[in-house]
């Protein structure tokens, strides 16, 4: 498959000042009604069931596993049984977990300033990483088509990876977008980033 040669990037500026109510929210005056819809469609939503333990930064599903990041580990927990989904298997990682792909036997991994990571999951069991590639920034989310993989890398932009032997990924493309990359999402040869401006500029 070729590799994206298009992006587009979405810009969310954080600001240093704090605006009146009524810039930050120009219909707020109506939230109490919206609320109060909201509130009447939750009725139909119920918890099923819950893992407790620990902080949950990403979370990706496929087949009966879920693959949940908590701070410098993967969890693998199996989901057969919604209301009581089980840990079976782990994987650490050397940086912090902020964003998870699944495709094939493999899970992408977003790990903060140790770049991507990835993790062969065909043993849900016993998963381990396979692979690795620093990039120059904090990957703050990852997307994988064909045999790419891109990176929200914060300040360093769009990172192309080819990762067609997942233990040897290349990068093979860059773009430097105008702000914080911090999340990616692939459509067609199309790639669109989420990209926020930062009040701390030297910030991962």
């Amino acid at each position: 498959m070729r590799m994206l040669g298009f992006l587009f990037w979405l810009s969310l500026a954080a600001w240093a000042s704090i605006p009146s109510a009524q810039e930050r929210f120009p219909g707020e005056r109506e939230m109490p009604r919206r609320a109060a819809k909201i509130a009447g469609e939750a009725k139909n939503v119920r918890l099923v069931g819950r893992w407790p333990y620990g902080p949950a930064f990403a979370v990706v599903v496929q087949g009966r596993y879920a693959y949940l990041g908590s701070g410098g580990v993967v969890f693998v927990l199996d989901i057969s049984d919604p209301s009581s989904p089980r840990k079976v298997g782990e994987c650490a990682t050397p940086g912090i977990v902020e964003g998870l792909f699944v495709s094939g036997d493999y899970l992408y991994v977003a790990d903060g300033e140790a770049g991507l990571r990835i993790i062969d999951i065909s043993s849900p069991s016993s998963p381990k990483e396979v692979g690795a590639y620093d990039t120059p920034g904090c990957a703050w989310a990852v997307h994988v088509s064909g045999s790419y993989a891109y990176v929200a890398d914060g300040r360093k932009g769009l990172r192309v990876i080819d990762i067609s032997d997942p233990s040897s990924p290349k990068e093979v493309g860059a773009y430097d977008t105008p702000d914080w990359a911090e999340d990616v999402h692939v459509s067609g040869s199309y790639a669109y980033v989420a990209d926020k401006e930062r009040l701390f500029p030297n910030t991962c």
